[in-house]
């Protein structure tokens, strides 16, 4: 009976399930520790190495391993991971938290091209969530930082006409950019 059960395929694969599992939460007592990187480096080998196997955990331990890079304070590790899980998994249900944590990211690197236009496509791609109305001014604010004037002049007053309550707001940004623009 053990013999014929080893190679029947659905067995495998719920043995390899439980493992998979098991292997996941012993990460999970890592993080648990406040051994953050450690936390970070394992979910990433986990989800290099199952992530054929399993979609869902392979999405949960990449999203893991950006969180667990950024309590360490890697931010640069965070970021790569983060985008690698957009790329990986762009209609997941934290695609929008990590779009938002890369333009954060950039915005600390001082990135600011690289902030608006992550803060842009969160708005773009979700226009009803409560963070949009912040991420269109902050793409707005950043592409002038970086020098693209007439894009944030756009953004932001696209921004007054989407988001009337934080209009005063963008009025006095969209002020500031008019008085620092050359003549």
């Amino acid at each position: 009976f053990l013999k014929m059960g080893t190679q029947d395929a659905s067995y495998r694969k719920n043995i390899g399930s439980i493992l998979r599992t098991s292997e996941l939460k012993q990460i999970e007592l890592i993080e648990k520790d406040g051994k953050y990187e450690l936390a970070a480096k394992e979910y990433l080998r986990y989800s290099d190495t199952y992530g054929k196997e399993d979609a869902s955990l392979h999405q949960k331990a990449l999203y893991n391993a950006g969180v667990n890079y950024g309590l360490a304070g890697m931010y640069t590790d965070a970021l790569v991971t983060n985008e690698r899980f957009y790329r990986e998994f762009p209609k997941s249900a934290q695609a929008s938290e990590v779009m938002l944590t890369i333009a954060r990211t950039y915005e600390l690197f001082a990135d600011n091209l690289k902030a608006a236009q992550w803060y842009n496509a969160f708005h773009k791609l979700n226009p009803k969530h409560q963070q949009s109305s912040a991420a269109l001014r902050l793409a707005g604010l950043h592409f002038w930082a970086a020098g693209q004037n007439p894009l944030a002049e756009r953004l932001l007053k696209q921004s007054i006409e989407e988001h009337p309550k934080t209009a005063e707001l963008v009025k006095t940004d969209l002020l500031d950019l008019y008085e620092s623009a050359p003549n």
